[in-house]
């Protein structure tokens, strides 16, 4: 196990925990707290933008969001759902670090990397079919929201059914740390500068 970075007050580290939460209905819970999450999501975009991250807003003259097909891809949760309506693209001045958009996971977007790239390279390298059912279980679960390529492969997954936040890294992107109860925890985190290791590799 060593260090590589920090979010939201915690260390995220390789190792082979695969944790999770209840169900939370969070937006509830910033609602309740009088925080518009349209409104956070608004300023973690901002604060993106003003870090040197480039945006693409949907409403910058492009189409209304693709149709996601749910036998595809189901149970996006609604937290990232609605985050990825501020963007047609959201990435840094490189590409080399990227959120998943809606186009993505609707399959109309083509690029060098497809949203399920990572499950895809562990699958070629899975040696038994016992590796192949824990990897598809894995992402079964565990959804790709931000991923980075400029070096070691690594991401940020939500968890589908409990809404965490997990980081992995390659070579075992399935061996993870969970660095966020929420996906809005994470946003608050990263809008106080505690994961700038994680979206700006610093």
């Amino acid at each position: 196990m060593y260090l590589l970075g920090w979010c939201g007050g915690k260390a995220y580290v390789r190792c082979s925990r695969r944790a999770s939460s209840p169900d939370v209905d969070w937006k509830k819970y910033w609602l309740a707290a009088g925080v518009d999450v349209k409104v956070l999501y608004s300023n973690f975009v901002n604060y993106l933008v003003g870090n040197g991250w480039i945006l693409v807003r949907r409403s910058d003259g492009h189409a209304a969001s693709p149709v996601l097909d749910d036998s595809v891809n189901p149970g996006i949760p609604s937290s990232y759902l609605e985050f990825m309506l501020n963007f047609i693209s959201l990435t840094n001045e490189d590409e080399s670090r990227w959120f998943v958009s809606i186009d993505e996971f609707a399959g109309g977007s083509v690029g060098a990397f497809s949203w399920n790239e990572f499950e895809k390279m562990s699958l070629g390298s899975a040696i038994s079919d016992a590796d192949v059912e824990d990897i598809r279980k894995f992402w079964d679960e565990h959804l790709p929201i931000l991923m980075a390529v400029g070096g070691d492969y690594q991401f940020v997954g939500l968890g589908r059914n409990s809404g965490a936040v997990v980081y992995g890294i390659e070579p075992e992107f399935e061996s993870v740390t969970k660095i966020a109860d929420t996906f809005d925890d994470f946003i608050s985190a990263a809008i106080k500068g505690q994961c700038d290791d994680l979206l700006f590799g610093r």
